[in-house]
């Protein structure tokens, strides 16, 4: 067996600082994010013939994300959003690409402790590998690999 990288430690140590929070909205975000809501809203009802509770409570956690601040420190928050079973094909389906880049434009702060989140899980999953966490590791990399794209998009505009 080989031992980690002390450069991993420090860098996943270095992931606990926090991000700060809040900023100031326009009336034209205020509008974009009440119709992502009814976007969310009809992704939902399209397909609630086959909707899950962990699909429900997943869509419910990433309107939270865009229409609100979520702390760094809201460790309930950002567990449970890594907890939500959630395949590929639903992370893609429920964060549309407007959703993605309203929540790049509007909510920064939430992005970027989004970001910081998950790639702390996936450090605490490397420090500790049990099967048990494996699903979690999963859904970080499904939700970073639909909004980080959004993210690159920027700078080349």
């Amino acid at each position: 067996m080989s031992s980690k990288p002390s450069s991993t430690k420090t860098f996943c140590t270095s992931l606990k600082s926090t991000v700060p929070v809040g900023s100031a909205r326009t009336a034209s975000a205020h509008r974009q994010q009440v119709n992502l809501k009814k976007q969310l809203h009809l992704a939902s009802t399209i397909n609630s013939m086959g909707a899950s509770a962990s699909r429900d409570k997943f869509r419910e956690s990433f309107e939270e994300l865009i229409g609100e601040d979520i702390s760094p420190d809201d460790a309930e928050f950002w567990d449970e959003l890594w907890k939500i079973p959630s395949s590929a094909e639903e992370v893609f389906e429920l964060i549309s690409p407007t959703a993605a880049r309203y929540l790049r434009d509007e909510r920064f702060d939430n992005l970027a402790t989004l970001f910081t989140q998950a790639t702390a899980q996936l450090c605490q999953i490397v420090e500790t590998p049990y099967s048990i966490y494996f699903d979690q590791a999963l859904n970080c990399v499904r939700v970073l690999t639909r909004v980080l794209p959004f993210l690159l998009e920027k700078g080349a505009s």
